[in-house]
């Protein structure tokens, strides 16, 4: 209940309503998520994105992410499921940059970490294709493919 109130009070910032033409996009994501601990082997991950665009440069982003195949320590299983917001700053282009810095909360945990990352995008696929690097926490990091449709 704690996250889905956060995801509302954030998407209500806006007094825009979500229309065609709006200064919305969404998108989705599949990749890895890594231990920098020395985790024998990686957790699959799906993500789904909703973002607020504030100008052509600045955006609000809030990501959930789920293991979709758990990573693997030795014969224990472990997931790394997610909530964060970012704010997310885009160069102009036919190719852009991305940094973006915001917070996390792994696992549903009673903590957020400072999470940062860094993506390239490109015009493909029906919207914005993007490969990203997300440091997630102190030793997990998300590397992500995922496509954002503008609406």
């Amino acid at each position: 209940m704690k996250k889905l109130s956060l995801l509302i009070f954030l998407l209500s910032l806006s007094s825009q309503s979500i229309a065609a033409n709006s200064p919305f996009y969404m998108g989705v994501k599949l990749g890895v998520v890594e231990n920098s601990g020395g985790i024998s082997d990686a957790a699959v991950n799906t993500a789904f994105d909703i973002s607020y665009v504030h100008n052509r440069h600045l955006a609000t982003e809030v990501e959930i992410s789920r293991t979709l195949i758990d990573g693997d320590n030795n014969g224990n299983s472990w997931k790394a499921d997610s909530l964060s917001v970012f704010a997310a700053l885009r160069t102009s282009g036919s190719v852009k940059l991305k940094i973006k810095v915001g917070l996390t909360d792994l696992d549903g945990g009673d903590s957020l970490s400072l999470a940062t990352g860094l993506g390239i995008s490109y015009w493909s696929l029906g919207g914005l294709a993007e490969v990203e690097y997300t440091r997630l926490d102190d030793e997990l990091y998300f590397i992500s493919f995922g496509v954002n449709y503008f609406y």
